[in-house]
């Protein structure tokens, strides 16, 4: 007998190599001749702050393709789960009509609420257990402060903002930041700081970073080595 998921597996496979060949292309991009994409500058001094704001003075644009193949990757993630619903629904006890058949799709929700009734209209008569299995992954079982970042409900989001709205651009954050200062004039520089797990989207003028220093002297300088850990994401 066939496997009824041979198709839903299809687009599971066919998403895998789409994934693979972007982390193939954000990994080339990382470690090509060009990997240096993000260029560093003080600002002028703050004296409300006590020191110079370190900013991006130039930044390279990532490849606008990386978008496009973000949107295939998840596009075909949710056509698996989708292509798994519509098994789920023709097994169940009422069979679908061809106008209910167009309307099923796998449930994503936010609430316990939201998902009875979408299990309701899409999916009548299907059986207990497979909605069971539905429901032990969605997203507002890990808790209303978790649940937008739960799998799926990313998911959801990338697929309907690249399907409806605009192709997701690939940009630039930041999660790792510090700094070693190698010289100072008029100034004394307090112990440096990283920056770890503050995630922040780069742009011209954004800042990254922040050094405290102690005046001594009326023309504060300041050099520093600088390293940045940055990873492309939508948000």
């Amino acid at each position: 007998m066939p496997d009824p998921f041979t198709s839903a597996w299809l687009k599971w496979g066919w998403a895998v190599v789409h994934a693979e060949r972007l982390e193939a292309d954000i990994h080339s991009a990382a470690t090509g001749p060009n990997a240096e994409s993000v260029v560093l500058a003080f600002g002028e001094h703050d004296p409300k702050r006590h020191g110079f704001p370190v900013v991006v003075a130039s930044l390279r644009a990532w490849p606008a393709a990386w978008g496009l193949q973000l949107g295939d990757v998840a596009n075909n993630y949710r056509s698996a789960l989708d292509h798994a619903a519509f098994v789920v629904a023709g097994r169940g006890k009422a069979p679908l009509s061809p106008k209910a058949e167009k309307g099923v799709y796998f449930p994503i929700a936010g609430t316990r609420d939201q998902f009875n009734v979408i299990v309701a209209h899409r999916f009548p008569g299907a059986r207990v257990a497979d909605i069971a299995r539905f429901r032990r992954y969605q997203p507002y079982l890990s808790g209303t402060r978790k649940a937008p970042f739960h799998a799926f409900a990313i998911l959801a989001d990338l697929c309907n903002h690249d399907k409806h709205r605009a192709v997701q651009p690939v940009a630039p954050w930041v999660t790792n930041s510090g700094y070693h200062v190698t010289h100072a004039r008029d100034c004394v520089p307090s112990p440096p700081r990283r920056r770890v797990g503050v995630a922040k989207e780069l742009h011209l003028g954004a800042e990254v970073g922040f050094v405290r220093v102690r005046l001594t002297g009326p023309q504060p300088e300041l050099e520093v080595q600088s390293d940045l850990i940055v990873q492309p994401a939508v948000k």
